[in-house]
């Protein structure tokens, strides 16, 4: 796990993903060391669905319309200066800091091998976290001529201000039945040389879609964290993480499959990428991917400690 944020066992946001034809709480909850999973057969992964609200963002103005253009709107009324006879010399304002979000992936929590007729693939799940100074705030604005919803980042400042940037586009997910952000996670299957480093890719899902909410409270330390889940559903309107929360795509889900088929077993480095196509403004995008190792061996697959 990333030194810069610790584990929280903390509070859970009350709306979980809901699988279609029962609802059933999926919260990250599994042990990171010495998952190993022998394989299952085939089964049809059960699709999540949750309903749009609306945004529940403490102090953050209702939600902008998508646009090329950044644009600034100010939260709340301005303060007129009293009168004064006297002339008063005052340093010059700091100018506003961008509240930034920081996305890290955690280690899955979930690995294992799903065998077919003449398939094999590799299930996993996906946790990604802000650890930042400012939520991921994402908005949407639909265009009946394009029927494209423009998907707008939010960046909040510290002087209550909300700058916006234009992301990406949000997307409907048939298989999840509610609405995605483009481009959000990916995962590759690599080998790798005696000391670690990343060698040849063998296998990939390419940029995959995600729906961002507030699911795991996981540092209640962070500056800037909400008494609450502010971003709760997989709506077109608003997704988002808060600063300190997480959000996780359990491995039975639609999508969160690599087809290693052909692979042979023997050590490989599984790499997770959150904002591949780097569309968010963050504070820092250099820890955006996390390297983990593992073992395939007879339709199991072990997670290493290291190389």
């Amino acid at each position: 796990m990333p030194s810069s944020y610790r584990t929280h066992s903390g509070a859970s946001a009350p709306n979980g993903r809901h699988r279609a034809g029962s609802r059933v709480r999926r919260l990250a909850s599994l042990a990171f060391a010495g998952i190993l999973i022998t394989a299952c057969g085939d089964g049809d992964p059960m699709a999540q669905h949750r309903n749009f609200e609306g945004p529940q963002v403490p102090g953050t103005p209702a939600p902008l319309a998508g646009g090329a253009e950044s644009r600034v709107e100010a939260v709340g009324e301005e303060e007129t200066a009293s009168p004064s006879t006297t002339p008063v010399s005052e340093p010059p304002s700091a100018a506003p800091r961008e509240l930034l979000p920081d996305l890290q992936v955690m280690p899955p929590r979930e690995l294992y091998i799903e065998e077919g007729a003449d398939v094999r693939k590799l299930r996993f799940s996906t946790t990604v976290v802000n650890i930042g100074d400012g939520p991921l705030d994402i908005a949407g604005s639909y265009d009946p001529d394009s029927r494209i919803t423009t998907a707008t980042q939010r960046i909040h400042r510290d002087d209550g201000y909300v700058t916006e940037q234009v992301a990406g586009a949000f997307m409907f997910h048939p298989g999840h039945e509610h609405w995605h952000f483009e481009d959000f996670t990916m995962l590759e299957l690599w080998t790798y040389d005696r000391d670690g480093e990343l060698d040849e890719m063998k296998a990939t899902t390419g940029k995959a879609t995600f729906c961002a909410v507030d699911e795991v409270l996981e540092d209640d330390s962070l500056p800037h964290v909400p008494e609450g889940p502010s971003f709760l559903e997989c709506g077109q309107g608003v997704q988002g993480i808060s600063v300190g929360w997480s959000d996780t795509y359990t491995a039975d889900l639609i999508g969160q499959e690599l087809d290693i088929t052909g692979v042979p077993d023997g050590r490989y480095a599984v790499r997770t990428v959150a904002d591949p196509a780097e569309r968010l403004r963050e504070t820092n995008d250099d820890n955006n991917d996390l390297v983990v190792y593992v073992e395939l061996r007879d339709g199991t697959i072990e997670l290493l400690d290291g190389p």
